[in-house]
């Protein structure tokens, strides 16, 4: 990587990394507490929201690796594969009751009288 190309990383992960998480938790946040039933609905808006730290956590080390930080490797590798953990079946799930969502809209939109 050159030098440009090592910047240009460093200031896009220091950027963009540390607010996507909050977006996408906030995301995830709002479907759940609008579809989902108030008990399990907690409990997937806690997996949401334990994304952040872990990504954070990444982002942070990635800024270190950037940096000459090669001893944070392992930290990275943790930090990634606990937040995927997490963040796929938040997103899968959010993604699933919107579809739900707008099938019903769908079939509701259908039987209204015009």
């Amino acid at each position: 990587m050159t030098d440009a190309q090592r910047r240009a990383h460093l200031w896009l992960t220091g950027t963009v990394d540390i607010v996507y998480p909050f977006a996408y938790s906030a995301f995830f946040v709002g479907v759940f507490r609008r579809f989902l039933p108030s008990r399990f609905g907690w409990v997937m808006i806690a997996v949401a929201l334990a994304v952040v730290p872990f990504d954070l956590i990444e982002g942070f080390a990635q800024l270190l690796i950037l940096n000459g930080g090669l001893d944070y490797l392992g930290v990275k590798a943790i930090a990634t594969s606990l937040k995927l953990a997490l963040y796929i079946p938040a997103l899968g799930l959010a993604m699933g009751l919107l579809i739900v969502a707008g099938v019903r809209w769908m079939r509701r939109a259908e039987k209204a009288p015009v």
